[in-house]
């Protein structure tokens, strides 16, 4: 950030009114004690839409069939089509067992992992309070805006 720009919103924090322009929000600013109106609220809405983070959530199968895939997985893979090439059929079932024993423990680590992390996702607070047309209020954080005041305290869980 250049460093005019830097003194510029100093000077504006400063000043009791912050401003949107370094976020690439609307050109308005915002003064502490009233906050945001309702009409900049949803202007922002349209124009950023909501503050929420995309999930992707890989399917279960994946997960499975992600353990066939890597170093070692490949490199058991490999020896084991050598040994059914050469007819050593002893060895290559061990390494199948071996690949499938592999895949499980992965597969399962990987689960559960996948599932505490939409439990932790879950339980996490998600609510803000922020100033709205000069009144304090709370809102869930996905109703965020670009200049909207909010406070910043510490919570228990």
């Amino acid at each position: 950030m250049p460093e005019a720009d830097t003194d510029k919103n100093l000077v504006a924090a400063e000043e009791g009114a912050l401003s949107g322009d370094h976020i690439g929000g609307p050109k308005w600013t915002t003064d502490s004690s009233t906050g945001l109106t309702s009409e900049q609220v949803v202007k922002s809405r349209e124009l950023n839409g909501d503050n929420v983070i995309p999930v992707h959530s890989t399917p279960t199968w994946m997960l499975f069939v992600r353990q066939f895939i890597g170093f070692m997985p490949i490199l058991i893979e490999v020896a084991m089509v050598v040994s059914f090439a050469l007819a050593d059929w002893q060895d290559g079932v061990i390494l199948v067992a071996l690949l499938l024993i592999n895949a499980c423990l992965g597969f399962r680590d990987e689960y559960h992992a996948k599932k505490s992390l939409e439990e932790l996702s879950s339980s996490l607070e998600s609510e803000v309070t922020v100033v709205r047309d000069g009144k304090s209020k709370a809102m869930p954080v996905s109703e965020l805006v670009a200049g909207k005041l909010f406070d910043i305290t510490l919570s228990c869980f």
